[in-house]
């Protein structure tokens, strides 16, 4: 009788070690970690710390960071509208694989509709780049194409990372 306890005691505890370890593994949704929040107050501070990062890392002067700023804001107020009209058409597809009703030639057409969107932001973003890209001397341009494209989930950061059956957000 002594031993089955002692056995059932040390079974007990590794699965609650096993199980609080995995509740610690698997983080929280808080912000800036597990849910991509833009309301989120460390958002924006998240955004200036990378700016500040960059100008840092390629020794920008005064007026490459207020180009910079301009063409960002530029850039966002470009691609926004866009961004927009592919989620409306995302859940336009959404809501015709739900429905049942699902006719070829209207899924086609939206799916087409939906690829010419991605290919536009696609540009503005090479675009984006290559503009951000023209502001800056040789040495800056060769740091600056060592790092790569950089965003939410890519290359550059931490990322959002996958979340089983989430639509991936641009």
């Amino acid at each position: 009788m002594k031993k089955l306890n002692w056995k059932v005691v040390l079974i007990a505890s590794l699965v609650a070690v096993v199980t609080i370890g995995d509740l610690y593994a698997q983080g929280g949704r808080r912000y800036g970690r597990g849910m991509r929040n833009m309301d989120a107050p460390s958002f924006e501070a998240g955004r200036a710390d990378r700016m500040e990062r960059m100008a840092e890392r390629l020794d920008l002067t005064d007026a490459q960071m207020e180009g910079i700023k301009a063409l960002r804001t530029s850039f966002l107020n470009e691609t926004n509208t866009r961004r927009a009209e592919k989620q409306v058409k995302m859940a336009e597809l959404r809501a015709m694989q739900v429905s049942g009703d699902v006719s070829e030639k209207a899924l086609d057409n939206l799916i087409s509709e939906i690829s010419m969107l991605d290919q536009q932001l696609m540009k503005a973003r090479i675009m984006h780049r290559q503009e951000v890209r023209n502001l800056l001397n040789d040495e800056q341009k060769a740091i600056f194409d060592a790092r790569g494209p950089m965003g939410p989930g890519n290359r550059g950061g931490r990322g959002y990372g996958h979340r089983g059956n989430c639509r991936q957000l641009n």
